[in-house]
Order: C-alpha cells, then structure tokens, then sequence
C-alpha cells in the first residue's frame, strides 16, 4: 500500500540533452537545517542542464532590496551531468523570512523564500514533521507523500534515513537519476510560503558498505548521501554526519549516526558533549530495540546502540527518539536506567547499567514505508507495534510540553504522547512595564524580542493576562533575560492599549 498516491503521478526520467524553457525549469532548490537554524541555514540546489558556472545567491529581508549576496561554485554530481551547489547562509535574524535570487550567465530565478527559526519559543510552538524509510519510489510511491507532510504546516522536517530506493547509494549514472529525482519531484514540494528546511540522519541504504553491527561504513563519503546532504558536515564535529542542532536555549534536535559512523564513535561524542538539560528529541536511523528481526546482525547492531547512546540519551531531557530501518510502526514503554541489577524486572543490561521499564522516561518511536519482517519475542517492551507502516510523527515543542502525534496516510491521529518539560530554569518570573498602558485591565498581550516593529519575527510570548496597578504585566517568558528590552503590545478589546520597548525586570 503506498503512502499516498497523487492522481495521475508517473514518475519520469529526463536527461541533461532535454530543453528546458528557463532557469526556473532546470534548477531544483531545496533548504537544509544546520546547527543554529536561528541564525543559519544551507540553501541547496541542482543545476540539471549547466556546465559548473558559478552563480550569486542574493537574499535579503526586503524582496525589493536583497542586500545580502553570496558567490557559490558547484561541484558535479557523480557519474552525472548535473552539477549541485550548497550556499551557507549565516548571521541572519531569528524568526525572520529571508527572500532568494539565484542568478549566472543563463539568467535568474526566484526560489521561495526561508525562514529562520525562532531563539526564543513562541507561545504557538514550533512544530516538526519526522519520517524515515520512504525509499523512493518503492515506499512513497510519489511526491504526495510529502505534500501530506506539508499539510502539518512543519517548520522543519526531520528524515530518519533511507530516503532512496535500496542499493542506490553508490555512484553510477542510473543510481545518481534516482537521487536528481528525489530532489526535483520530493524535496521541492516541500515548501508552504516559505521553504521547509530537512536534515538527515544517513541509513544504510544512504551510505552502503556499512557494518550491519555498528562498525561504520567504509565508504560513505563517496556515497550519494553526503553529495545531496551536507549541512551537519558544517556542525560540530566537523566533517561528521551527526551532531546538534539547537534552538536557542529551549530544544535540540540530537542527530545521532547508527550506519556510517561507527555507534561507539558517535557514544563517545555524545557523553562528552550532549547539553542534558535542554530538551529535545533524537533522531537516528537504527533502533535500540525492535518489534520485529531483520537479522541477527541486526540485533547486534541494537545491542551497540543501546550500550553506547541510550544511558545519556535517557538520563537527559531529550524526551524521545525517532527511529526507522525496522519497517514497523512502534512505540515503547517509558524506559529508564538503574545501576543496580534489577533482578527478576525485565531489562536490558548496557556496560553501565541496565535499561527498564520507568513510568515518565524516554521513548522511542518507529515508523517506515517498505514491507514488514516477522515480530521477534520482545513485544512487551512495546505499547504500539504495527506492520501498518504508512505514517509519519510531528513534534510540537509547546511551553511546558512536547508532544509527539502518530498521524496516518489520511492525516488521522492514531495517537499522541506528551512529555512536560521543566521549563523552571528557562522562563523564570519575569514582568514588562509598559508605560501608558491600561492599568487593572485584562489584555491581550504580545511580547517580541525585536524591538523594532519592521522586522517583528513571531511572538515571544502572547495570550491573555492581567495588569495590574502600575501596568505591569507578569508572565513567563523563554529566551530573554532580566535587564533586556522587549517590544510589547497590550489592548483591552475596548479600544484601550499601547505598544512599545519595554524593560524586563525579575519579580
């Protein structure tokens, strides 16, 4: 059953001799995050008809006026004519659009514009969409698959690995047409006003010449996955497909490595450097555990991961992971880890400890596209298992909360896990004073971290409150520190208000 069928969507092949009418037809743009997609972003696309020449990427908060403007060389990709170009844009404004024009010697195009994301969380969230497995064309039969991921109105998309068909990793010319096509018919669909940025975390059919027990691949830099996916390669570690990618203080996204690295590299990493007090959710293509067998090579490759990740992972914030390769729609029990033997409780023993059931701990979720294998013995350590695999996850990170959505191929909720987060030490009491507002009135407030109104982003904070005598508003706010300076606006619904800088004091 494919995920979902768009009417009437063959899928076609063309080659760099077919005439396109302009730039526009033969340039496919897509955006990437990076590790501070508030300030960053990797632009990204193929020329499929040029010969290599250099082009400009203009970009710029004012469409008019694109004041912004970086030079990019291509480099081809392998085995093809096609040529990719990667452009790092960096020092940009949180929460802010940013508008696009590539030009060379053929002429322009507009792409759509990217958008930053917020520093500081917003009252409305910020959402991700997360999926995996898609093997294209086998798993997602065709790009409306992703036009329903574009539905959820995402402000990224996470990939789990295994975006292309099995064994198309290496470079030939019929392997590099499946990966032009992934770009030009899924990745550019992925857009809702503004481009949709996307990270993955490589699978095995992303890399090849892997280890099937979490040795690493030999050969993943000159697989396809790192010529089309390369802005973790710009993030600490350098050069490494894995790493963090943070919003401000308030979330992460821990992009974790199970097939071109070897796990106990990325373990090592991830002890000496993950931030446990910020909250977030990991990605990575091979489970800690499955509700079904693949192999047992694939077992010993669970065993790795969950001996060398799952300890930091479950004794910080990162509330869950997003996992594939299984083919298995899944959810486990809240896990969480003892020193001590527990006896006759059902366990994973890891180097330092043991892995158990634990009301409130992490979880992890499973999903993919392709055919299911059998179910193995370890069910009970999953509240959800499935052969049913045609769904996808969004992340809504909320003030006090995370909230993962296990949503189908029609867009039905099948069912939604909430973590709190202890918010306590991000958004201590804080209250804005702002002059010549109403006093003990309720209002509508909303609070921005740019005090300049031309280039309001999203809010830092909206809802309904009290002033109270002196028109002071008390609420918690993320992202800003006593002393700051903030832009507020207050209305009583009666036509009563006021708007302006106002200074942020600890109450």
């Amino acid at each position: 059953m494919p995920f979902y069928v768009e009417p009437g969507y063959v899928e076609n092949s063309y080659t760099a001799s077919e005439e396109q009418s302009s730039l526009a037809d033969s340039v496919y743009v897509y955006a990437q995050l990076m590790g501070d997609p508030t300030t960053q972003i990797m632009v990204s696309w193929v020329d499929a008809i040029g010969d290599g020449e250099q082009y400009t990427l203009h970009y710029g908060t004012d469409p008019s006026n694109l004041s912004g403007s970086v030079e990019v060389q291509g480099t081809q990709v392998p085995s093809r004519p096609e040529w990719i170009y990667h452009a790092t844009l960096d020092g940009l404004a949180p929460g802010t659009t940013y508008s696009l024009k590539l030009d060379c010697s053929r002429g322009e195009h507009t792409p759509h514009p990217v958008k930053t994301l917020p520093a500081a969380l917003p009252a409305s969230g910020v959402r991700f969409v997360a999926t995996s497995d898609i093997h294209v064309p086998v798993g997602m039969k065709s790009p409306g698959g992703m036009m329903r991921l574009v539905t959820e109105q995402p402000d990224a998309v996470l990939f789990a690995g295994d975006l292309v068909s099995s064994f198309k990793e290496s470079p030939s010319f019929e392997n590099g047409q499946y990966w032009i096509n992934f770009v030009r018919d899924y990745l550019s669909v992925l857009h809702s006003g503004t481009m949709i940025p996307v990270v993955n975390s490589p699978g095995n059919h992303d890399v090849g010449g892997h280890s099937t027990s979490g040795g690493g691949s030999s050969s993943w830099e000159s697989q396809y996955f790192p010529v089309f996916f390369r802005s973790m390669l710009h993030t600490e570690p350098e050069q490494k497909p894995y790493g963090y990618i943070k919003l401000g203080d308030y979330f992460q996204v821990v992009v974790l490595d199970s097939h071109a690295s070897p796990v106990v590299e990325v373990g090592d990493w991830l002890r000496a450097t993950l931030d446990k007090d910020t909250p977030g959710v990991a990605i990575h293509h091979s489970p800690s555990m499955a509700a079904d067998v693949r192999s047992g090579t694939d077992m010993a490759l669970q065993d790795n991961v969950r001996r060398s990740w799952m300890r930091e992972l479950i004794e910080s914030k990162t509330a869950c992971g997003i996992v594939g390769h299984i083919h298995y729609r899944t959810r486990t029990v809240p896990l969480g880890v003892v020193d001590q033997d527990p006896g006759t409780v059902d366990s994973f023993e890891i180097d330092d400890g043991w892995i158990i059931e634990q009301e409130g701990g992490y979880v992890e979720f499973g999903q993919g596209y392709r055919s299911g294998r059998g179910e193995d013995a370890s069910l009970h350590w999953f509240l959800e298992e499935s052969q049913n695999q045609d769904q996808y996850h969004t992340i809504d990170v909320l003030p006090g909360e995370i909230k993962v959505r296990t949503v189908n191929a029609s867009g039905v909720e099948l069912y939604a896990t909430t973590f709190p987060v202890d918010t306590s030490a991000l958004a201590a009491g804080l209250r804005a004073t702002l002059s010549g507002a109403p006093a003990n009135a309720e209002v509508y407030y909303a609070v921005f971290l740019d005090t300049d109104p031309r280039t309001f982003g999203s809010p830092l904070a909206q809802g309904t409150a009290d002033l109270d005598g002196e028109s002071r508003l008390t609420v918690p706010l993320q992202g800003v520190a006593a002393g700051e300076t903030v832009y507020l606006v207050v209305t009583d619904g009666a036509g009563n208000g006021a708007h302006g800088p106002a200074q942020v004091e600890e109450v």
